[in-house]
């Protein structure tokens, strides 16, 4: 893909322009934006895309707007629901070579920019850019904290790899659009997001579209750094991850049918081309569905052992749990524990739902 652009490769100092798409984020989106106009290197143009909120957010973007003069914010708006529509939205109005991704609940790092236009600069050849997420530095909700332990890998656990084709989805080079950046001739050739993915899944359907165009992309770049405030309440978190489940089935059925995946911790995938199935195992990051398989077997085999093996899974699921959370950087007491287990159970549980409404919905194999 790079190489056939010709005259559309980014110049030594590529334009760069940030597009967020914002529904109903009023008390995040004012952070989102101060950061960007504290940045070292200035975006282009910052692109707000409101999508039907109902909350004071597009005010607080007015505002801000009013309050930092020297950033170059456009405020448009999408009826069509969900982000990627959003997006698109966004990617049509911006102007720059590069188009830098990310969410109304992120704070981007002073550097962001600079960074993102470093990536560029050094290889002209590069398409995408993905960064990295650290520990949101205020007040952290202990759902926030279970999410950020067990969505994505430590830093310490990533790897800068470099994808350059398709099924090299390498383990740990999974890239979200809370912090990424695309060429603007990259996002043309593919078309964009594919709106039918409502509301998430569009930005993995996004990457693999891209690696099939050979597309090279490097994954969790050190430097290219936001915080990720996901301040969800529960209700929202088990609507959220029953929707991820869903997503994860379509992504299935259209890029990997007829395939076998293991997706296992952290995003890595391996393909066994040899057997043909349709679908994808996904392996949970802390606590693999097919533990709790052996678990139910044993009970029915022998149920005198089942409450003791499952008394040692929880609590081996709890200490799993608790280093994880350290590992991200937070913190969290010994009586929050057990509230943390049972955030992390229900969000799982709620994927799992998920997974089996989408395999019946798309017709593959996910769970």
């Amino acid at each position: 893909m790079a190489g056939s652009r010709g005259d559309k490769r980014v110049t030594n100092i590529p334009s760069i322009s940030v597009v967020i798409p914002m529904h109903n984020e009023a008390e995040n989106i004012g952070a989102c934006l101060e950061a960007l106009a504290a940045q070292d290197l200035m975006p282009t143009e910052v692109i707000v895309v409101d999508n039907n909120s109902t909350d004071s957010g597009v005010e607080k973007v007015v505002h801000t707007k009013a309050r930092f003069p020297s950033i170059n914010l456009v405020l448009a708006s999408e009826s069509t629901p969900g982000p990627a529509a959003a997006r698109n939205k966004g990617i049509a109005l911006a102007k720059g070579d590069v188009i830098a991704f990310t969410d109304a609940d992120c704070v981007p790092d002073r550097q962001w920019i600079y960074q993102i236009r470093q990536a560029f600069e050094q290889d002209q050849t590069l398409d995408a850019v993905g960064g990295v997420e650290r520990p949101y530095s205020y007040h952290s909700t202990l759902v926030h904290r279970v999410v950020s332990a067990t969505w994505l890998p430590p830093r310490n656990k990533l790897k800068m790899g470099t994808i350059g084709g398709k099924h090299e989805w390498l383990t740990g080079t999974f890239i979200s659009t809370f912090n990424c950046a695309v060429k603007r001739a990259c996002l043309d050739e593919i078309g964009g997001f594919d709106e039918r993915y409502y509301p998430c899944g569009e930005d993995m359907d996004l990457w693999f579209r891209a690696m099939e165009k050979m597309a090279k992309i490097v994954a969790w770049h050190p430097d290219i750094i936001v915080e990720h405030h996901q301040a969800l309440s529960m209700p929202a978190l088990l609507r959220k991850m029953f929707f991820y489940g869903e997503a994860l089935s379509h992504l299935a059925g259209q890029h990997f049918r007829g395939h076998l995946f293991f997706v296992s911790q952290w995003f890595g995938v391996k393909q066994i081309k040899w057997l043909r199935v349709s679908g994808i195992i996904w392996n949970q990051s802390i606590m693999a569905l097919p533990s709790l398989f052996i678990i139910i077997s044993i009970g029915i085999v022998s149920p005198i052992m089942l409450l003791p093996i499952l008394v040692l899974f929880l609590m081996l699921l709890a200490w799993n749990l608790r280093r994880s959370i350290l590992k991200r950087g937070y913190s969290i007491s010994w009586l929050e524990l057990p509230f943390a287990l049972a955030i992390y159970s229900l969000r799982t549980l709620s994927r799992e739902l998920g997974l089996c409404f989408g395999s019946l919905k798309h017709r593959v194999v996910c769970i």
